[in-house]
């Protein structure tokens, strides 16, 4: 005789294994109304929020009644802004509901708003945030998160830091100047991405340093240096870079992985040193850098394998992983490929299975590429 076991029938325990797999919706719409016992563990799990783009309005108002009676077991939220009928999701979501054991916050394409500070405020008052990214477009015209609210965001990650926060990603376009305002702030977050997006007199690499002086306890950094200026427009006035104070410099003792990436943006051998040297203990580098003639007067020295075994030797003894990558854009300057590679065969010894490949093609039309 064959025995068969229906759904509700099932233990607790193979029950709570199913949610696990299950966002939030999914639970509500397959599970609510099977039975008492059933109703009763969906009030003592943890729920994972995923709204992504593809959703209908009608879906998200249904999430929304179920989320009066639950909000606060939501330990994971992940929302794009802009659904398939409606936008400004993430406004109409905190608009409704406190999100008060919120562990791990993701942000996508925000639409800037006049209540979006009401999502800031009640981003500041969560206990238990552990991990908050806000991911927009990489092309800034598709950025649609206005000044105004950018700064909003960047005060609360990177002055007014949640003292649980651990990880967050400020993938937007914005300067954050205001950090070069604060002398001390002591916070505990360890993972840091972050765009430093604006004029060549907004922005700098050297607007790394009050950052590595406000967070003393990062381990993994990638920041971006991404400038306004316009490949191809030549300008003979391009801002120096701002004298600096090498005894003044902080330490990040903990830092092991730092990625660096200079696009259209003022850089040199030496600028690059004193960013490393507040990194002794470093383990990984990444550098990526992208330039047009216009912003290349020390172009030379960076390519040059001598000048950086120099400085990664003096600065950061302990590196084991070294990745370069450059683009030279629209470069007239006639080069010599195999004194570049020549140059750098120091770090073939220097770090393990360390090689360097250079090419040049025609991308499109007068616009030259050398990586």
């Amino acid at each position: 005789m064959t025995i068969r076991t229906q759904l509700e029938d099932l233990s607790n325990e193979i029950f709570l294994d199913i949610f696990e797999y299950l966002d939030a919706n999914d639970i509500f719409f397959g599970f609510t109304s099977l039975n008492l016992r059933i109703s009763l563990l969906l009030n003592s799990i943890p729920l994972h929020v995923n709204i992504h783009r593809t959703y209908c309005r009608h879906e998200l108002e249904f999430l929304c009644n179920h989320l009066k009676f639950h909000s606060d077991q939501v330990v994971s939220l992940q929302v794009h802004d802009q659904i398939c009928d409606q936008t400004n999701v993430i406004v109409y979501l905190f608009h409704r509901h406190d999100f008060i054991n919120l562990h791990s916050c993701i942000f996508y394409s925000i639409n800037s708003s006049s209540k979006l500070k009401i999502v800031v405020e009640k981003l500041s008052k969560l206990p238990k945030i552990v991990l908050f990214r806000i991911i927009q477009s990489c092309n800034v015209k598709e950025d649609k998160l206005n000044t105004s609210d950018a700064f909003e965001f960047s005060q609360l990650i990177l002055i007014d830091t949640p003292s649980t926060l651990r990880s967050t990603s400020l993938y937007f376009h914005y300067n954050h100047t205001q950090i070069a305002t604060i002398s001390k702030v002591t916070t505990n977050l360890t993972h840091l991405q972050i765009i430093f997006y604006g004029t060549l007199n907004d922005i700098s690499i050297y607007s790394l340093i009050p950052l590595l002086r406000i967070h003393r306890a990062l381990r993994t950094l990638c920041v971006t240096i991404k400038s306004t200026h316009v490949m191809g427009a030549y300008n003979t006035n391009l801002p120096n870079l701002p004298f600096i104070n090498e005894n003044d410099l902080p330490i990040s003792s903990l830092l092991k992985s730092f990625d660096l990436q200079i696009v259209m943006a003022p850089c040199d051998i030496y600028s690059i040193g004193l960013i490393l040297h507040c990194m002794p203990n470093l383990y990984q580098f990444v550098f990526t850098f992208i330039r047009d003639r216009s912003l290349s007067p020390f172009i030379m020295d960076l390519i040059h394998g001598q000048n950086w075994q120099e400085m990664l030797t003096s600065h950061v003894p302990y590196l084991k992983k070294f990745d370069f990558h450059i683009s030279l854009l629209k470069f007239d300057q006639p080069l010599d490929f195999d004194d570049i590679v020549n140059s750098f065969r120091c770090l073939v010894n220097l770090y393990h299975q360390w090689d360097m490949c250079i090419s040049r093609w025609e991308y499109w039309p007068n616009i030259l590429f050398v990586y």
